[in-house]
């Protein structure tokens, strides 16, 4: 198929090739992850699920924007630009606080010369 006749690339400039499949698949597999995780925070009460759940929403929001304004401007060119910076800033700000939340495991995680006998694993204290 040629690129005039293909609605997903006709707008796009090269380095902008397949980012509209791209954000259509993170936006499914997003839709797919969010009710699971969910889900796990109903099941158990923890700040670990609590805060996993609120960056992977911050994440869907931030793709679900972006998905958007990509989508209208494989039809018209222009897109909505306030979604689409809006996207990025969502989503820059959710992976800093998912890397965050990931940093704290893993502080949490190394034993403390001195305290061995209170060793901790991911971000719970082994009793």
């Amino acid at each position: 198929m040629q690129k005039h006749n293909n609605p997903l690339q006709h707008q796009f400039s090269f380095d902008e090739q397949g980012i509209l499949e791209l954000f259509i698949v993170y936006s499914l597999a997003y839709t797919l992850l969010l009710p699971v995780q969910v889900y796990a925070l109903t099941v158990q009460r923890h700040s670990l699920p609590m805060l996993l759940t609120s960056c992977l929403a911050a994440e869907y929001c931030g793709v679900f924007f972006s998905l958007v304004h990509y989508a209208k401007f494989s039809v018209d060119g222009d897109g909505v630009r306030a979604l689409r910076l809006a996207g990025s800033f969502i989503d820059t700000t959710a992976q800093v606080r998912t890397h965050s939340l990931f940093i704290k495991c893993y502080r949490n995680s190394v034993p403390r010369p001195g305290n061995l006998e209170n060793t901790v694993i991911g971000c719970g204290k082994v009793r």
